[in-house]
């Protein structure tokens, strides 16, 4: 959204070894002139990147010694997180994993397709555990958009999943249920 971000190269280079390459190859490339008219500092280049402002304004949060607010969303936590990883941040990515944890129970199916996405079993299978709590059904007519960022196969383990869950718990109450009235399972 074109916004420019003055920052500090060296701190750039010892947060992110992504942030680090893309700086020297941008000094390779730069060729010697004089420094801005309208500035005083020595400009290196501009470096373009992909992310919205809101969210490289919250990664720099994390390289900066800044005041570091939550994601104020779900979506932003995802375009941090997605950032994050891109730029190889790890004090940020531990984080942002635990602030997805904070999502549970009541977003996990967007939780666990967050979670697949970005390799987080631990975090998936928590997910895939506090779906349990609504039913097969409206489990299977529940849709978010972050499904569209993982593969159909693996949002049906999540439903045969589900599926045996429960009915390994309804043989557990049919059992319970037979010993309780005194008549054999």
């Amino acid at each position: 959204d074109a916004v420019d971000f003055r920052l500090h190269s060296a701190l750039l280079s010892l947060a992110s070894p992504v942030f680090r390459q893309m700086l020297e190859d941008r000094l390779a490339e730069r060729t010697p002139g004089p420094p801005p008219k309208d500035s005083t500092a020595v400009c290196y280049g501009i470096i373009f990147v992909p992310e919205d402002s809101a969210t490289l304004s919250a990664l720099l949060r994390h390289v900066y010694p800044l005041t570091r607010p939550s994601p104020p969303s779900f979506s932003a936590l995802k375009s941090l997180l997605a950032a994050a990883y891109k730029y190889d941040i790890a004090p940020l990515i531990s984080s942002l994993r635990l602030a997805l944890l904070s999502y549970l129970p009541s977003d996990a199916l967007r939780v666990f397709a967050v979670a697949h996405r970005f390799n987080l079993p631990a975090i998936r299978a928590a997910a895939a555990k506090a779906l349990l709590r609504i039913s097969y059904q409206e489990l299977r007519h529940r849709y978010v958009e972050e499904l569209e960022e993982i593969p159909a196969a693996d949002y049906f383990r999540l439903l045969v999943y589900h599926d045996q869950c429960g009915q390994a718990a309804a043989a557990c109450v049919l059992t319970h249920a037979l010993t309780y009235s005194g008549a054999a399972p």
